[in-house]
């Protein structure tokens, strides 16, 4: 690992369990036992204690609402956070810090609206896009 690159941290749902785990006192037992149920749950993380996915549930979402539970509601308290021995504090942000860098801006080979290229306008395969955003391909 050089100097510019961040240390990898856990998987938001692993870095849930563990989460859960330490709130537990360690007792992975107690995980099962936590009081809540789906429509009542006692923690926004409870859905995703066992470190598992729920379909519907994002737990990067989940831990942005625990964070600004334990800060009291304030988002600048959440940003100013100094537990920074907490499982979910590189996630506090609501940002998976493992993907920086790969997520980046689209490039133009990817944008929405690719000009067409002059050559295959000359073959005749296609029509460029219309005003409506339509274009149409012609085969040979």
């Amino acid at each position: 690992m050089t100097m510019s690159q961040a240390p990898q941290v856990l998987p938001p749902l692993k870095s849930i369990r563990k989460y859960c785990i330490s709130c537990c006192i360690g007792l992975r037992k107690e995980i099962s036992d936590c009081p809540g149920s789906e429509t009542t749950p006692v923690c926004p993380l409870w859905l995703l204690r066992f470190g598992k996915g729920v379909k519907g549930v994002s737990p990067l979402k989940s831990i942005r609402a625990k964070c600004l539970d334990c800060s009291g509601g304030g988002m600048a308290e959440v940003r100013r956070c100094m537990h920074t021995d907490c499982q979910l504090y590189p996630f506090r942000m609501g940002h998976n810090p493992n993907l920086k860098g790969k997520r980046g801006k689209r490039s133009e080979s990817t944008a929405k609206h690719t000009p067409i290229s002059p050559k295959s306008l000359n073959q005749g395969r296609v029509i460029p896009v219309t005003a409506q955003g339509n274009s149409q391909v012609y085969g040979r």
